[in-house]
């Protein structure tokens, strides 16, 4: 028994010191939501477009670190409006652009897009004109409707940026023409950049969708009920569909911010979960299968999380509740279906998995369920921490003190933190990039360390800090 709580804690601590921990977590997701809103102001702004931005994906959700993840952001355009039912002209507020959403031959969960009303455009300078402009140039139309395709870039937010500064010089783009729009973006000094994806959202009026997920009858005590009338307030999306050059037309409901509200409801158990099979997906099952992702991952805890009573995801259980997770994993990969948590009637393995893949994965899930915490304890993420420690070399000082660096800038106040991303943007190298932050940027944080985050920052000087960020 004194072992086996040995290797509890042993796995526990592991997973605290890779970020999967409730506190650890909390205070990134409020850096992240300020980062959200700021940069809405920023891009409203400069593009004069009525834009929200949502960071989405594991740095929403307060567990993406260092350079190990994407930033999924979600450019929301708040002047369109999709409809499932279209209102009555008594309740209805009139938006730029209207659509409706159709689901004609479409699978579930998808839908096209059919134009229903477009704002006419006056002169360059209204609000919402280039927008309103791009958005002529992707209607198809097909028997005499007209449905917006989804490979166009519609917002100017999302389009490449103008080679004038530092920043805009040290992007990468990615030749995918698809929807989802991805780039990188290097860090001053380092081999490091940050792989950043951005996704065009509208907003739309399908309340049946949110009120089935409401509605249904479940064993245990997870999500609550408080959490439960949370997820009715979020907004429901519609996204791009990426995946064929023939999917142009189709577009996926999304409940992003419906799983962003799950996510963050996780406690300290349900996040270590969450963390340790998200190890063994990108270091163990992705290697039979590409397909194997981290969303998939997610709504794996999100089943699990709802089928156990809430009491049992303590830190005594740890590796019971991973096990029931790679047990669950291992029947809907079996079986080729693996059910959305919000949208059960969506398949996420459809098309996913070819017969040796399948095989290959289910062979990976049982040496996992064989090894135990070994299995996990092996990924590479542990293993260099382990080697750094024995070695005295510290890799990951730099990643967090480069983090911080560039999480810092999200604490200010909306309004400063905007002005303050417009500067950045005009740096002409990556060393007038450094001065800004060391003369404008840390000593603000260091005044109070908000969110008793930036400890590096806090506890080096400016010539310690460049020591270790200079290769």
């Amino acid at each position: 028994m004194a072992a086996l709580n040995m290797s509890i804690k042993h796995t526990f601590d592991a997973l605290d010191k890779c970020g999967y921990s409730r506190p650890s977590a909390n205070k990134r997701i409020q850096i992240m939501d300020n980062a959200g809103k700021m940069a809405s102001l920023f891009y409203t702004k400069k593009t004069n477009e009525d834009i929200d931005l949502v960071i989405a994906g594991s740095r929403g959700e307060g567990i993406g670190r260092y350079f190990d993840c994407d930033l999924d952001r979600l450019f929301i355009q708040r002047s369109v409006m999709c409809y499932a039912a279209y209102p009555t002209p008594s309740t209805h507020v009139r938006y730029a652009a209207e659509f409706r959403l159709d689901f004609q031959n479409t699978s579930n969960g998808y839908c096209r897009l059919k134009l229903i009303s477009k704002q006419s455009q006056t002169t360059s300078e209204a609000k919402n004109f280039a927008f309103l402009q791009n958005m002529e140039t992707a209607i198809h139309i097909e028997n005499g409707e007209a449905f917006l395709r989804n490979d166009k870039i519609l917002t100017s937010a999302m389009q490449h940026l103008k080679r004038t500064g530092w920043l805009a010089q040290s992007v990468i783009y990615d030749v995918d023409d698809g929807p989802s729009k991805p780039y990188e973006c290097r860090v001053p000094f380092s081999k490091y950049a940050f792989k950043i994806d951005n996704v065009l959202c509208f907003k739309c009026v399908h309340p049946t969708i949110i009120q089935e997920w409401c509605d249904r009858k479940r064993e245990h005590d997870w999500p609550s009920s408080e959490i439960v009338e949370q997820v009715k307030g979020v907004d429901v999306l519609v996204v791009p569909v990426g995946e064929t050059a023939d999917e142009v037309l189709q577009w996926r409901i999304s409940l992003v911010l419906a799983e962003l509200v799950l996510a963050h409801s996780f406690n300290d158990v349900q996040l270590k979960v969450y963390g340790a099979l998200k190890m063994l997906s990108k270091n163990v099952f992705r290697k039979s299968c590409d397909n194997m992702s981290s969303y998939m991952i997610k709504n794996v805890v999100f089943w699990v999380s709802e089928k156990t009573q809430n009491c049992e995801f303590e830190q005594g259980k740890l590796l019971d509740r991973i096990t029931d997770g790679l047990i669950f994993l291992r029947k809907c990969v079996d079986e080729g279906q693996l059910p959305n948590y919000m949208i059960p009637g969506r398949n996420l393995l459809k098309y996913k998995l070819s017969y040796t893949e399948r095989e290959n994965v289910l062979i990976d899930i049982d040496n996992c369920l064989q090894a135990g915490e070994h299995a996990f304890l092996e990924c590479p993420e542990l293993i260099q921490m382990s080697d750094e420690a024995e070695a005295g070399v510290n890799d990951t000082a730099f990643k967090e003190l480069a983090e911080e660096s560039i999480y810092s800038l999200y604490t200010f106040p909306l309004m400063e933190g905007a002005k303050l991303i417009k500067k950045l943007y005009s740096l002409k190298s990556g060393k007038d990039v450094v001065k800004f932050y060391l003369k404008k940027i840390f000593p603000k944080i260091r005044e109070n360390n908000p969110l008793d985050f930036f400890c590096h920052i806090c506890s080096k000087t400016d010539k310690e800090i460049l020591r270790i960020l200079k290769p």
